[in-house]
């Protein structure tokens, strides 16, 4: 008995010197805070490439030369960027997020989340061919949101693992929903914008789904919100006014409501980067190849021929462009909300 009470005493000692020292696994903020800080991406080693402490890469040039491009000349950079590359990251995305997510979903969800953006898709359609009123197009398309937002609140249980998203999912519905018909249609638009805005940085949260640990985009990204602190040098004003119809809406809603022209090459880098990654970044972390699938050919002709229709009008082709990307816009909403669970992205297919 007594050798047995000892045996026992020093396993568990061991063990409790063993649990002492293992390291703490990191949590989830400080692994992200080391890759938008110091990770290939960070903003720690762009600065010093910057600065000629280190030897630039190309893709640190690359994202140098377009932060240039975005304060010289933004709204070329726009057109060029949205008439070459707006369709095909819609189509690229689409695909994406459906090959990423389908198995996280039951059918049912996901037969009603299509119709709801089918929806908001003919509301936008409506609107540019002049059947339905701006106001009313308003009305529906932050409708259809409100709706694929409260989806969420209906996955199984086995799908929500927190009872928080349920509460934050119908509370972000009701909110809309009371904005709609009880809100100015300028506060509506005024909603649209910033969504608008904070969509071209929805691929941080989606690169989850793929492999983290190689995300190296995150200081790119963040390195666009510094740009209005050069935008607001007086030189720069008539170079952005010159073009000014062709600039994007969003900023010119801006205009229109007292905000500065120091936002465009913010906006206008950030949907250039929003662009890519969707097309290239995201793919490579999934190691998914666009080229082997039926539909690239055909989705290559859909977008050159858009890109044709952008240099002969280009106002109705925005148009057009728009019901596209609410679609897509809208999509990731309701998904990005869902896949804060742990249980998800852990299965994609």
């Amino acid at each position: 008995m007594v050798r047995r009470g000892v045996a026992g005493d020093r396993g568990r000692s061991m063990a409790i010197h063993a649990s002492r020292t293992v390291p703490p696994r990191p949590s989830r903020v400080s692994v992200l805070r080391q890759q938008w800080l110091f990770g290939g991406g960070g903003l720690l080693p762009l600065l010093l490439a910057t600065m000629g402490r280190t030897r630039p890469s190309t893709e640190q040039l690359a994202v140098l030369g377009l932060a240039c491009a975005a304060l010289a000349a933004p709204i070329p950079l726009y057109l060029l960027a949205l008439s070459g590359f707006g369709l095909p990251h819609v189509i690229w995305e689409f695909v994406w997020v459906y090959r990423n997510t389908r198995s996280c979903f039951p059918p049912r969800w996901w037969q009603g989340l299509s119709a709801l953006l089918l929806l908001q898709g003919l509301a936008r359609w409506g609107s540019a061919l002049g059947w339905i009123s701006s106001n009313w197009a308003l009305v529906l398309d932050l409708s259809c949101l409100a709706l694929a937002i409260a989806l969420v609140a209906l996955l199984p249980k086995t799908t929500l693992a927190h009872r928080g998203r349920k509460a934050l999912a119908l509370g972000s519905a009701a909110a809309i929903t009371a904005l709609c018909y009880w809100g100015e249609p300028a506060l509506m638009a005024g909603l649209l914008v910033f969504l608008s805005f904070a969509h071209n940085y929805t691929p941080l949260a989606l690169s989850q789904l793929g492999r983290p640990e190689r995300n190296a985009w995150h200081g790119y990204f963040m390195l666009t919100l510094a740009l209005p602190l050069v935008a607001t040098t007086p030189w720069l004003a008539p170079a952005y006014e010159l073009f000014l119809p062709w600039a994007p809406s969003e900023y010119l809603w801006l205009t229109q409501h007292g905000g500065g022209y120091a936002w465009l090459p913010t906006f206008v880098m950030a949907q250039c980067l929003h662009y890519y990654a969707v097309i290239r970044w995201l793919p490579q972390q999934s190691q998914q190849q666009w080229h082997s699938r039926f539909w690239f050919w055909p989705a290559v002709m859909i977008s050159a021929a858009l890109s044709f229709y952008f240099f002969t009008d280009f106002k109705d082709a925005r148009r057009l462009y728009a019901v596209a990307s609410g679609m897509h816009a809208w999509l990731e909403w309701p998904l990005l909300l869902a896949l804060c669970s742990p249980r998800l992205g852990k299965h994609p297919a």
